[in-house]
């Protein structure tokens, strides 16, 4: 008696946290389907609960993010996961969509099969809405200061790299004793010039470039080409134009140039492809090389290498697709698919 006492008051303890939670809470089932769900859950997704109780999470999850929800709970499933969180989205009953921070445990029973998921949903469309306002707004500055830079000191220091570099000519024709002062007043000049377009470069890479894409990649493995004495060949095919916003444009063309630079660095190639294609699903970039390969690449590379990595972290940003694969007769493939605003997000095979 005690004891079916106890687990009666145990069971509306969890009932009333699991109806009065302030958070969106749910049991789903193995395959799915929503099993229970509270009040706080309706209310951020807009459905009311026999609504929900009809269908399965899926039918509610943005379509973009469908396949890895998926992915995540077959890991579960298997076992290599005991608990998950991350950002996902749904669709709201009224059509709109709403970010939501997403935590799921599962339950097993006795002989370790699941029994049902355990999940917890707070609406984040807001903190996503003011994350992505402060990042047009760092864009925006990094634009104007890239702008800045460019047209205005780095437009004067090239007037003084000039001007210097007439007066050095000048006092050698002369056989000025300034001369040697002279040449190096000139050389730091130039120093000068260089030193500011670099920075400009980490500032807003496309500043230079005018915000052109194709054209700023097109810099980029000239300037490669030139520093390193590498042949690398540059291709182009717009079929569309690029509609990406500025910071997705300068984030694609940072993805670009760490693989460029991990093959100039680590490949050991002899020949360096980059080509950029654009169509009005996508922007796909590709770096391929001919040089040790995978492997090779790997063994170049700092453990869990940061280049890799960034481009990653990059490319998540973009809500790209990046894959790093082997050429084939030898050398490493970097591919980055960033889908063009209102395109469809289709993976296409290999990424």
């Amino acid at each position: 008696m005690i004891l079916e006492q106890s687990l009666r008051e145990s069971d509306e303890r969890f009932r009333s946290a699991f109806e009065y939670a302030a958070v969106g809470m749910a049991l789903v089932s193995p395959e799915g389907r929503w099993l229970r769900v509270n009040q706080a859950l309706c209310r951020i997704v807009g459905y009311g609960e026999e609504e929900l109780l009809n269908t399965d999470f899926q039918s509610i999850t943005h379509p973009e993010d469908s396949a890895p929800d998926r992915s995540l709970v077959r890991e579960m499933l298997a076992g290599d996961r005991s608990y998950v969180e991350t950002e996902t989205r749904y669709r709201h009953k009224a059509g709109h969509t709403i970010w939501i921070l997403l935590s799921v445990s599962m339950t097993r029973d006795s002989r370790g099969q699941p029994i049902h998921f355990i999940a917890q949903m707070q609406e984040i469309t807001e903190r996503k809405r003011l994350e992505q306002a402060l990042r047009d707004l760092t864009s925006q500055e990094q634009q104007r200061l890239g702008r800045d830079l460019h047209d205005g000191l780095a437009q004067e220091l090239t007037g003084l790299s000039l001007l210097a570099r007439a007066f050095a000519t000048k006092a050698e024709r002369l056989d000025s004793p300034l001369a040697a002062e002279a040449l190096a007043l000139s050389r730091i000049a130039g120093n000068a010039v260089a030193t500011c377009r670099d920075i400009v470069r980490g500032v807003s890479p496309l500043t230079e470039s005018q915000g052109g894409l194709v054209r700023g990649i097109r810099q980029l493995a000239d300037r490669a080409a030139l520093l390193h004495g590498h042949p690398v060949r540059f291709s182009a095919t717009e079929n569309a134009p690029v509609l990406l916003p500025w910071e997705s444009r300068n984030q694609l063309f940072r993805v670009t140039q760490e693989a460029l630079a991990n093959a100039l660095a680590h490949s050991g190639a002899d020949n360096i492809r980059v080509s950029i294609v654009i169509d009005i699903q996508s922007v796909d970039v590709v770096v391929a090389d001919d040089g040790k390969g995978l492997e090779g690449l790997a063994a170049n590379l700092e453990p869990r290498g940061f280049g890799i990595e960034a481009m990653r972290y990059r490319a998540a940003a973009l809500n790209a697709q990046i894959a790093i694969t082997a050429t084939p007769g030898g050398g490493t493939t970097v591919t980055c698919r960033c889908p063009q605003p209102a395109a469809s997000s289709a993976t296409p095979p290999g990424l």
